[in-house]
């Protein structure tokens, strides 16, 4: 029988601690509940790193490269040439430390994958984006070279339906799906909400790093709209990031004083207590984890139909969703208003979904499952089989 992998190499393309670097922290958690050593390949500076230090993890800060660049922008992309030079800068670490497995917990670089085939170990792919031209990306060797190392991968893991469905629609091979943990079993069981407002604006929240993508301006839009018609509402808005720039859309629209934006939270729980409505606007979310988060809290979710949330909303009955802009979101909002027994009816049916589907109990066992596939007899790690990195990758 092969040897179980000991110590895991993870490849990470964030050293903040929004969703993705909390789920990263999870799965370190949950590869650390196995006994395994775990060492994290990390951008310079950040939250996260100083996390996982305290976790007693190995951390290399090193210049990770983006494969993705947004269709239509100035950006031209960058060459082989230079993912060949990040992965020759990163390998001896990982080889002197004695990786056995590396796993990609993103799918925004795509050096990890090329330090697996150079070393010759198993290699996870965590598809954790929706990257790609539908998705308003491309990638800048190319999606056929994308593809080809994705495919190449020992084992790929979505973190949903949705991104399962789209690499293997790309061609990159079957993939299984594991929605990320969010909290104990044992936390989520006794979340409560605070009890519906009875005086006073219906709150709003939305939660992420604030930037074009995740839509916070169509966000303030609606609730411009609300106000207009008569709903009185106040929106908060959790995160950093571009803030001014939509601190100047709220003012723009005359509702400033409705708008509050807090900042960067390592403790966004209190906000979920805080609000009555949960936003989520992003049309390219892989799975949301703030749209479970704020599910399990019991909050009913206005929502954009497309991608993650689309279906952690739908699968849930956890809200209403929309499929346009600020209009829309501004109807699916008053219709929550209108009718506070059936959001909070809403609301109790996400909150028991995520309980069932995003307890991080459920999440280690489904990790654990691959970690321990990874040394099955009639496991093939692919390594043989893939045909050669085509990339000029430089010797080490």
């Amino acid at each position: 029988m092969r040897s179980r992998p000991r110590r895991v190499a993870l490849v990470a393309h964030t050293n903040s601690l929004y969703g993705a670097g909390r789920s990263l922290l999870e799965l370190v958690r949950c590869l650390l509940r196995e006994g395994l050593d775990v060492g994290v390949a990390l951008p310079a500076g950040g939250l996260l790193g100083h996390k996982l230090l305290e976790h007693r993890c190995t951390v290399w800060n090193r210049a990770l490269p983006a494969w993705v660049h947004q269709r239509g922008s100035q950006n031209p992309g960058l060459s082989a040439a230079v993912f060949d030079a990040a992965a020759a800068d990163l390998l001896p670490c990982l080889a002197d430390w004695g990786a056995d497995l590396l796993w990609s917990n993103s799918t925004i670089t795509p050096v990890g994958a090329l330090m697996a085939e150079r070393m010759g170990i198993p290699h996870v792919w965590h598809l954790r984006e929706l990257n790609g031209p539908p998705h308003a990306f491309e990638f800048c060797l190319g999606t056929d070279e994308a593809v080809r190392l994705i495919r190449a991968a020992s084992r790929r893991v979505a973190v949903s339906r949705t991104v399962k469905k789209y690499y293997e629609g790309l061609g990159c091979g079957e993939s299984e799906w594991v929605y990320n943990g969010i909290d104990s079993a044992a936390r989520l069981a006794v979340r409560q909400r605070r009890r519906a407002q009875t005086v006073g604006p219906d709150r709003l929240l939305i939660v992420g790093r604030i930037a074009p993508v995740k839509e916070q301006r169509i966000a303030i839009e609606a609730t411009s709209r609300l106000h207009r018609a008569g709903y009185a509402v106040k929106l908060r808005v959790v995160g950093g990031g571009d803030v001014e720039s939509c601190r100047r859309h709220a003012n723009a629209l005359g509702i400033g004083s409705r708008v509050e934006f807090t900042g960067f939270s390592q403790c966004p729980e209190r906000h979920y207590r805080w609000a009555d409505i949960a936003l989520s606007c992003c049309r390219i979310e892989a799975m949301g984890r703030s749209t479970a988060e704020a599910m399990s809290w019991g909050l009913p979710i206005a929502g954009h139909g497309a991608a993650g949330t689309g279906e952690l909303v739908g699968d849930a009955g956890g809200g209403l969703l929309y499929r346009g802009g600020g209009e829309e979101l501004a109807e699916v909002i008053a219709a929550l208003i209108d009718d506070r027994a059936a959001a909070a009816a809403k609301g109790a049916s996400g909150q028991q979904w995520a309980r069932r589907h995003v307890s991080n109990e459920r999440h280690a066992q489904r990790i654990r499952e691959i970690v321990v596939s990874l040394a099955e007899p009639d496991f093939d790690t692919g390594i043989r089989a893939r045909p050669a990195v085509q990339l000029a990758f430089s010797a080490v």
